[in-house]
């Protein structure tokens, strides 16, 4: 019985219907879980957050935009300022230890941990889920399930009592956590235990695997964290992958400061009582005087308050406060101090480290602690060699290498969280005097880029105008001094004049010197008896006895130091940095240079200029013959503007100080140089005034020299270009000229004619020459001018004359016949600018046919035919300018016999019957004429002739271009050249002329093969080649006329083939012409192992070279049936190739690396 499978119908209407789809209920269980952080922030009492919270930062987002909308939602913010009695900080009112477990729960095997702490009041225990589904399994749907749990704790031993008991009952296919309370009764140690109730899932339908995560220990108790500043945090997990990174902008410590300061405002209200309040500042000055006195966190327990000297600290902080320029248009307080004191230090370097925030020196004076400034601030005593002993000076300054001129000045950014920023500040001038000297500072406290910058600056000005120290010895005058006060010092070894000594005798107007007053106009400092040093003009002096413009407060004792000064020379100034007592009643002062101008070149960016202390070398004279020029230069293609200032060296003086200013701005001043020249580079156009001055050997400066100049710039034309020559060639004329060196040159322009205005433009060029073509006589005006890259022409402009003269005619011209050729002979012309001579053939010059052109005084051609023949010459000098009249001569001309002339032929007469290519036969008036086809660029007629009982063979191609005929004494006879040879591409003689075409090509050869060639096949009605290949296949064998011959007719029952012996490197070509266009196989080399197979590809319009393993060369190609395709094959050792031309086109070609197969044994076309 056969087997019989039978199909059901198809479904009728309303009776069909597709399969239901399965369904997925949606997640019903997420977590919700919180992070809460407690931040301890500082030391208390604290201001507290500068814009609640605008100014707290999670990952560096804030809580709230300054428009008050919210970054991140849940947040809960508590915040304590560190006071003695704060509030403790709802929320974090326990202490908590979590203990991660990541344990299966399982039915068969509950979690049990032990609590040991017997301080813990709670547990939290945390259960999660990683999904919980159940598959319905006859519909596919996936839907929720449940978990039951129980929770028991054991206390010291007693039975575990059930606490908590829950089912967790939903649909999540993500993680899900829950957590519960347990409080913890009775005293410890417990155990606590874990259970599941719910049976443990087999079926893979159901996923509810149970896991305790962890349990918390808890302590439950309501801290305050007294004196310290809080930040609590309570932000939804859910927002963050993990705990962000939390930053606040505070305002810190508030810290004890003057009673009468308004810390907002900066300002000092009255006169200060002495008394304190707490308040928040950033004034370093008010946060030393903190760190010093605080008892909990300063060194209060150590330094008792009326230690420290807080009057100086008040003059200190009221310099803090002062407003300067920041560098953007505002203003900001002088010093401020920002410092988060996180490690801990020895006491010393923490307490100067702050005191160098606002420029102070800390030390212990008189049993206290005073701070020392460096800041503005009078002289407070004077001294000569009248009160130092034996009235000597001992000075000593820093290296020039030491000094440095680049500061890297580190400070922590505000707008980029208070990141570490380094501010770079140069001294330009001492970067021209010493190089670049670089140093790195630590701006501590700063958060300001323009106080760093005025760290910077005072660092590297202290160093430059500041770098010597004096030391000397005095006696109990020394105790009126203390470090850091500013003291004048009259040393008559430098200044060159003694300015200072005792008083004799003095009352309020009037006072005795122990000296006679020098002429000029002097100011008098003494000390006053209350202590102060007190300045005036003076009116007048007679002798030793000085009077001055206004009375002193009370009359001077006498026997105190006087000094003189002026604006010719002042005392020197020094800020005192030690006071030390060597022996009894003797003392030793050291002080530093001081230059009271700084303040203002830091803070205003005013010229630091030296004092002037000495007479010794007087004010250099004023430098002489100041010039400026200016020029071009360029940088990366692009031209900028140099400023070259010079004078006259001036005797003793050690430098020059040069500024300028452009169209009466402000003047900037150049580095110093000790050169008598300065350069201002990619300077603007406009109105310019240098000022030039002299520095002598104490740096004092001579008046100024001034030049005011217009600076063009780009804006200036271009030199005038020079050295303009035209040479006369044989051809054209060669313009050349001298190069300009301008930056900004775009090029040059040539015109001829009469005038620049007039004349036509020859060419542009932005070389120095430049080729024009002219061939007629006369006198040509050739005109030069530079031009820039705005457009602007140079001034001047450079002019050449040239006279064009055509040269005599040709004297003694004569045509002579000798034998088959005619002789040319006729007398050099004089004038040395002829460079050849042109020969013509015809009845007249102009319309003669040209012959040759001869740059000797001789000529010979074939003879060609006979008759009466005129001949014509001319001279012709450079550059290309003709005689004006020709010389001819006529010439009878006798028929010669033709020495090449081995056969006659006359196609014209036959009818053209050889191969013709793009051409045909054509009947005009009754004669057969040969015409290329329309649209033909190139056509070619071939034709065989038999040169008798020789070996030669002749193949002649006839085209359409014409030429003259080139002198050739070779034979037919005697000439066997190669196929592709140079000389076989040559035209011979007028004999091959047909009905005025020319044979262009005439190729002879033998009928034997060369050296290098091994088969060769003419295919001309035989199969029979050159070489030993037999022929071992031939079938449907017939010819058809080809390029050359009559070729091989390859049809579809065509096979032949030759036993050829082909070495593994070979190369072959051959000529295929197609009479219809299909797929084909056309060549074929073979052995017994492998075979390289040529055919053409209809479909895809390409022929290939293939062998036997599957390696294949392309080149696309349309085969046409007029057409003939030239087919070359090379191999070598290690590559192919193959190429594809057509006669008239170009030459196609491809390659590929392969390898020789070997040798091959037959050679067939199909």
């Amino acid at each position: 019985m056969s087997n019989l499978i039978i199909g059901a119908g198809g479904g009728g209407k309303g009776r069909g219907g597709s399969a239901r789809a399965a369904q997925e209920s949606p997640d019903s269980l997420r977590s919700r879980a919180y992070a809460r952080v407690l931040d301890l922030v500082c030391e208390g009492e604290i201001e507290g957050l500068v814009d609640g919270l605008k100014s707290v930062y999670l990952d560096e987002t804030p809580i709230e935009n300054p428009d008050g909308s919210l970054n991140f939602t849940g947040v809960t913010l508590e915040t304590r300022n560190g006071s003695q009695h704060q509030a403790y900080v709802p929320g974090f009112s326990a202490i908590e230890n979590e203990i991660n477990l990541n344990v299966e729960l399982t039915a068969a095997q509950p979690v049990v941990r032990s609590i040991a702490k017997k301080d813990v009041d709670a547990l939290r225990i945390k259960i999660s889920l990683p999904s919980l589904t159940r598959q319905n399994t006859s519909n596919g749907d996936l839907l929720g399930s449940s978990v039951s749990i129980a929770i028991d704790v054991q206390t010291q031993g007693a039975g575990f009592a059930e606490v908590v008991k829950d089912t967790i009952n939903g649909k999540t296919t993500s993680r899900y956590q829950r957590s519960y309370y347990v409080r913890l009764a009775g005293n410890g140690p417990w155990q606590l235990r874990v259970r599941r109730l719910t049976p443990d899932s087999t079926l893979s339908s159901l996923q509810d695997s149970t896991y305790v995560d962890s349990f918390t220990e808890i302590i439950e108790t309501k801290l305050r964290y007294p004196n310290s500043a809080l930040v609590g945090l309570r932000v939804d997990a859910a927002q963050f992958a993990s705990i962000p990174r939390r930053s606040y902008d505070l305002k810190l410590l508030r810290i004890r400061v003057p009673s009468n300061y308004n810390p907002a405002a900066r300002t000092y209200a009255g006169v200060w009582d002495g008394t304190f309040k707490v308040a928040w500042s950033d004034n370093p000055a008010w946060c030393f005087y903190d760190l010093l006195t605080n008892e909990r966190y300063g060194l209060g327990q150590h330094i008792p308050q009326a230690q420290v000297d807080k009057w100086a600290l008040y003059q200190a902080g009221q310099y803090c406060d002062g407003l300067v320029p920041d560098g953007r248009g505002g203003f900001e307080p002088r010093f401020t101090c920002n410092l988060y004191l996180q490690s801990r230090e020895q006491a010393y370097k923490v307490v100067q480290d702050l005191a160098s925030v606002f420029r102070g020196m800390v030390y212990w004076s008189g049993g206290a602690i005073t701070v020392s400034q460096d800041a503005p601030g009078d002289p407070v005593y004077q001294f000569a060699p009248a009160n130092v002993i034996k009235g000597e000076f001992a000075y000593q300054g820093s290296s020039a290498k030491a000094r440095h001129t680049v500061a890297m000045v580190s400070w922590n950014d505000p707008l980029d969280f208070y990141r570490q920023k380094v501010e770079y500040v140069e001294d330009l001038e001492g970067i021209a005097r010493y190089g670049v000297v670089q140093t790195e500072v630590l701006a501590l406290g700063c958060t300001s880029q323009g106080q760093a910058h005025r760290v910077g600056k005072w660092l590297l000005y202290s160093e430059q105008s500041e770098s010597e120290v004096v030391s000397f010895r005095t006696g109990l005058e020394a105790a009126v001094v203390r470090p850091g006060d500013v003291v004048k010092i009259a040393d008559p070894g430098r200044a060159g004049v003694r300015l200072a000594g005792r008083i004799l005798r003095a009352d309020d107007t009037t006072v005795t010197l122990d000296q006679d007053a020098p002429s000029g106009c002097w100011r008098l400092s003494v000390m006053m008896p209350s202590g102060e040093l007190k300045e005036r003009n003076v009116r007048s002096a007679s002798g030793a006895t000085v009077t001055v413009e206004r009375p002193y407060p009370t009359a001077p004792a006498s026997g105190t130091i006087w000094l003189l000064a002026s604006a010719e020379v002042e005392p020197q100034l020094f800020r005192v940095l030690s006071v030390a007592e060597t022996e009894s009643g003797t003392y030793e002062i050291s002080a530093l240079a001081h230059n009271p101008g700084k303040y203002n070149a830091i803070e205003y960016g005013w010229a630091l200029q030296p004092r002037e202390i000495s007479l010794l070398s007087a004010a250099p004279t004023p430098p002489a013959s100041l010039r400026v020029t200016e020029s071009l230069y360029r940088i990366k293609n692009e031209a900028h503007v140099l400023i070259q200032i010079g004078w006259e060296q001036v005797y003793g003086a050690i430098e020059y100080r040069v500024a300028y200013r452009i169209d009466g701005g402000n003047f900037i001043t150049l580095p110093r140089t000790s050169n008598n020249y300065a350069e201002v580079r990619d300077a603007q156009t406009g109105h310019y005034e240098f000022e030039v001055r002299a520095v002598g050997v104490t740096h004092r400066l001579g008046q100024p020299v001034t030049l005011k100049q217009t600076v063009y710039g780009k804006l200036a034309p271009p030199a005038d270009p020079s050295g303009l020559r035209v040479e006369r060639r044989a051809k054209d004329l060669l313009l050349s000229w001298l190069p300009n060196t301008d930056a900004d040159l775009a090029g040059y322009e040539v015109r001829v004619g009469p005038s620049w205005d007039t004349a036509e433009v020859v060419g542009q060029t932005d070389g120095t020459q430049l080729v024009h073509d002219q061939s007629e006589s006369g006198t040509y005006y050739y005109h030069l001018r530079a031009y820039d890259t705005t457009g602007h022409y140079s001034t001047g402009v450079c002019t050449f004359a040239l006279d064009l003269r055509p040269p005599q005619a040709v004297k003694r011209f004569d045509v002579i016949q000798s034998g088959s050729r005619l002789e040319f002979r006729w007398q050099a012309n004089p004038e040395p600018e002829v460079v050849a001579y042109e020969l013509r053939e015809g009845k007249a010059w102009d319309t003669g046919l040209f012959l040759a052109e001869i740059k000797s005084t001789s000529f010979t051609l074939p003879a060609g035919y006979d008759g009466a023949r005129k001949f014509w010459i001319k001279a012709i000098a450079a550059p290309g300018i003709y005689s004006e009249t020709a010389t001819f001569v006529t010439t009878e001309v006798a028929t010669a016999k033709n020495a090449n002339l081995l056969v006659s032929r006359d196609e014209l007469q036959a009818g053209f019957p050889g191969i013709k290519h793009f051409a045909g036969v054509d009947s005009v008036n009754k004669v057969n004429v040969l015409r290329m086809h329309s649209g033909a660029k190139r056509a070619e007629y071939l034709f065989e002739i038999d040169l008798g009982p020789s070996s030669i063979r002749a193949q002649n191609t006839l085209l359409t271009s014409l030429s003259a005929s080139q002198d050739d004494r070779d034979t037919w006879a005697s000439s066997n050249y190669a196929w592709a040879s140079p000389a076989a591409n040559r035209q011979w003689t007028y004999d091959g002329s047909l009905e005025n075409v020319r044979a262009r090509f005439q190729i002879s050869r033998e009928d034997v093969l060369r050296e290098t060639e091994i088969y060769g096949w003419r295919l001309n009605d035989t199969l029979e080649g050159l070489g030993p290949a037999r022929v071992i296949e031939q079938s449907g064998v017939s010819f058809k006329p080809a390029r050359f011959a009559n070729g091989l007719l390859l049809k579809d029952t065509t096979h032949v083939s030759w036993q050829v012996k082909v070495p593994a490197e070979f190369h072959t070509i051959f000529w295929y012409s197609a009479t219809e266009v299909t797929t084909c196989t056309i060549w074929r080399l073979a052995s017994a192992r492998y075979w390289l197979v040529l055919g053409y590809d209809h479909q895809l319009r390409r022929f290939f070279l293939e062998d036997s393993l599957g390696r294949t060369l392309y080149i696309e190609h349309s085969v046409n049936v007029t057409r003939q395709v030239c087919v070359g094959i090379c191999q070598t050792a290690k590559a192919r190739s193959l190429f594809i031309g057509e006669m008239g086109a170009s030459t196609k070609a491809t390659h590929g690396d392969f390898k020789a197969l070997g040798a091959f044994e037959t050679l067939a076309l199909y």
